[in-house]
Parts: structure tokens; sequence; C-alpha cells
């Protein structure tokens, strides 16, 4: 009986460019967190009666929308496009 040839372990796995920038998800959602925290801290020792509670409540889901709506909007790399329109179009929305 004649054995078939493997052939999944010949074909090399897709290697990225070396100069490719590494895109890192999450830092424009951290930045935008920190200015938030920095913000909520000065409302909470200048502004008279603000509700902490309500703004710790609100603070994950915020955090969560944002950190979305980068991954999603945000393009790929340098050859993406970057408007909403070219990657709907490229994704056939």
């Amino acid at each position: 009986m004649d054995e078939k040839k493997n052939n999944t372990a010949e074909t090399p796995a897709f290697k990225a460019p070396e100069n490719a920038p590494v895109r890192r998800v999450g830092t424009l959602t951290l930045g935008v967190c920190l200015i938030v925290c920095g913000v909520l801290f000065l409302c909470y020792f200048f502004v008279p009666h603000f509700n902490w509670e309500l703004a710790l409540k609100i603070a994950p889901a915020a955090g969560l929308i944002l950190l979305g709506c980068e991954v999603l909007y945000l393009p790929q790399g340098p050859s993406a496009g970057s408007t909403i329109s070219s990657r709907c179009s490229s994704a056939s929305c």
C-alpha cells in the first residue's frame, strides 16, 4: 500500500514582513481612559456634589465601548484604508 505524503508540513506559514509596524490594540483607549480618570479626579475635588459612584458605575462600560470602537474602526496598518467606507467595501457591508 502506498502512503500519501502530508503536504501541510511542506507549506510554510504566512509571515508578516519584517519592516511591518506592530499594531498594538488598546493604546488609544488606554490614553483616553487615563485622561478621563484625571478629569474625574479633578471633578471630585473642585465640583461640589460630584456623584463619584455614578462615574465609577459608568466607567467600565465606557472603556469597553472605546476599546471595541478602536478594534473595529482603526486601520490594520499602513496598507489599509483609513476611512470607514473603504473598510466596509472590502468587508462587503
